[in-house]
């Protein structure tokens, strides 16, 4: 099991082609306890570099 922390850009997309690979491994082997950690590591990085503004609700109910 090789786990990193996502800091880069580059990072990221390595990190969902290995989640990818490993997404239905059996439950309680290597492979699942790094897909749980990547799960956890990618979402981390999704939070903090993706991120999406609340919708304004003041305005919602106009149309153009």
């Amino acid at each position: 099991m090789q786990l990193k922390i996502i800091k880069t850009p580059k990072d990221y997309p390595q990190s969902l082609e290995r989640f990818e690979e490993i997404f239905q491994a059996q439950q309680g082997s290597p492979e699942n306890d790094e897909a749980d950690l990547l799960a956890q590591s990618i979402k981390a990085y999704e939070d903090a570099h993706f991120i999406i503004d609340a919708p304004d609700l003041k305005n919602s109910d106009k149309t153009d």
